[in-house]
């Protein structure tokens, strides 16, 4: 059971004690070009080939100076790239949410270094940024942390502590991802999902053993199981794409992540199915993710991977339960395949949970299965049901609505699954409180 008063005084005793060395750099990587590619490439490479590439690509260092920043694809689906618009405003650790343009003077020099190497080597500026997360990675969580701890109500840690409801928030790993599970654990967090590498371009950095090593230790002393976190894939992949290119690319970055999981000892991965872009048909859609998806599964061991349901923004495939199952049952091995439920995805799809909701769980559970439920999404909805507009809201502010997730806060089908919010960071601790005294 979740330890939550042994670690709860203990963090707030160190961060008590210690003296803040002064706000963390704000570096935002910024691209230098960008990629146009037609999505209607022939000649497609196979996913095995795929496969290869990404493994070889990683025993290596990439050092030529002359190498070329492999940058997202200009005419990628629009509707991809604002799905989830609110996953990339994960909850920050290096500074108070509203207070984020201070920097320190190595970070400072950090952008100094950047801004003179733009025009020369992009690697360069890579590594500088990397040095720069790793001193800030020793700094001492900020204080608005302890704030947000203490506002948790007794009520919901009392809860907390003695529910099987798994709630938590979408995180960022700036600053450090060895330190993700006690940044999770000190706003109330039960599970948390995160970025592997940056979710808007397709550059590879393999994962430092340290650093590991460091994310390990850190989710067994907080009380993370493997099944508690549920990385996001990048906002790039899409597993539908007739480009050769962009389908290689695909294939290459989707089987780094898993693994990366694997590295981290995590056994969950969701990233959304892709978009047809109005070239090829459903079916067709479907079969082409089952084949990557199986390619995939093939070349790693244990990680469940998770197709996310979809609000029908654009061509996005998965808006419906059907397509979900179309995938599911040409996965070969049933055993590392699930479906991530977004609550403000099936609402914009159509599925009316607010007014309907067992009927839609029932759906769920006929053409899907509840077996395959293996993470959710809590997001409220900016849009009404079927907008098909993919705008998530704070929990209660929204379309939805409170009284739908006190019903779901209360489903035992929902029990010891990962529930993560992609709210606004600021947000979480407030969203927490409401959703733990929600449950009878």
């Amino acid at each position: 059971m979740f330890a939550y008063n042994e670690w709860m005084s203990e963090i707030i005793a160190e961060v008590k004690g210690k003296k803040s060395r002064g706000k963390n750099a704000k570096i935002e990587e910024k691209d230098d070009s960008e990629e146009k590619i037609s999505d209607q490439g022939e000649n497609e490479p196979s996913v095995s080939a795929a496969a290869a590439a990404v493994n070889s690509r990683q025993l290596k260092k990439r050092t030529n100076n002359n190498i070329e920043e492999e940058e997202e694809e200009a005419t990628a689906p629009a509707e991809m790239a604002k799905e989830d618009v609110n996953v990339d405003k994960g909850l920050d650790l290096e500074a108070p949410p509203k207070k984020r343009n201070a920097v320190t003077k190595k970070s400072a020099a950090t952008v100094v270094v950047k801004q003179e190497s733009e025009n020369t080597k992009e690697q360069s500026a890579s590594d500088q940024i990397l040095k720069t997360e790793e001193e800030n990675a020793e700094m001492p969580p900020a204080a608005w942390f302890e704030q947000a701890v203490k506002s948790l109500s007794a009520s919901a840690i009392d809860n907390i502590k003695k529910s099987s409801k798994l709630i938590g928030g979408h995180l960022t790993t700036k600053g450090s991802l060895g330190k993700l599970p006690e940044n999770a654990a000190i706003v109330g967090c039960r599970s948390f999902s995160l970025f592997l590498r940056s979710n808007m371009n397709w550059r590879i950095v393999p994962l430092k053993e340290d650093v590991i090593a460091k994310f390990k230790e850190n989710c067994e002393k907080y009380g993370f199981d493997d099944r508690h976190i549920i990385p996001h894939g990048c906002y790039l992949l899409n597993a539908v794409s007739t480009d050769a290119e962009i389908f290689r690319k695909t294939c290459e970055t989707l089987l780094f992540e898993v693994q990366s999981c694997e590295k981290l000892g995590i056994k969950l991965y969701a990233f959304h199915p892709g978009s047809t872009r109005g070239i090829v048909t459903i079916d067709e859609a479907c079969s082409r993710v089952a084949k990557v998806v199986n390619e995939v599964i093939a070349q790693t061991k244990d990680v469940v991977i998770l197709l996310e349901c979809m609000a029908g923004q654009g061509f996005t495939v998965g808006n419906k339960f059907e397509d979900l199952k179309k995938i599911i049952d040409s996965i070969e091995n049933k055993d590392r395949i699930g479906v991530c439920l977004d609550t403000c995805h099936i609402f914009a799809a159509g599925y009316d949970i607010k007014n309907k909701y067992e009927e839609v769980m029932e759906e769920f559970d006929k053409i899907i299965g509840f077996q395959y439920l293996k993470g959710v999404h809590l997001n409220d909805s900016k849009g009404v049901c079927g907008s098909k507009v993919d705008r998530h809201e704070v929990i209660g502010k929204g379309k939805i609505g409170e009284a739908m997730f006190k019903k779901l806060m209360n489903d035992a089908r929902f029990d010891n699954i990962p529930m993560v919010l992609e709210t606004p960071a600021e947000c979480y601790t407030e969203e927490i409180n409401l959703l733990y005294n929600l449950i009878d």
